[in-house]
């Protein structure tokens, strides 16, 4: 998913810690704001879960279209804050790690 975020910090200017920060915060802010019990079935909780596309909008994984349909909703009924952080946005956006394990699995089955 794509999220859409105005904060008083540009994340394309945070450090590898400072993400790690702002992802625990994001996953806490899941269960506050959005009411969401299982948090589990959302990645961004580390730097290395969270893809900076620039200062404002950050790629993360949900386990399926309906987890991200749950908070494309608390983005547009609640206010949604975490870190000095508001959520503007949320987008669905097709993975591109699945499909490329999709793909190394087919191609290693027919070469087998």
């Amino acid at each position: 998913m794509e999220v859409k975020v105005g904060c008083n910090l540009e994340l394309d200017r945070r450090t590898s810690s400072e993400l790690t920060f702002f992802g625990q915060r994001w996953k806490q802010a899941l269960y506050e704001d959005c009411n969401i019990q299982r948090v589990c079935r959302f990645n961004g909780d580390t730097a290395d879960t969270i893809d900076v596309i620039n200062g404002y909008t950050f790629r993360t994984t949900a386990l399926n279209s309906a987890h991200v349909d749950i908070v494309k909703e608390c983005a547009r009924d609640k206010d949604f804050r975490f870190n000095f952080c508001t959520v503007y946005a949320v987008a669905e956006q097709q993975c591109r790690l699945a499909k490329s394990i999709a793909w190394t699995k087919s191609t290693a089955a027919s070469d087998a």
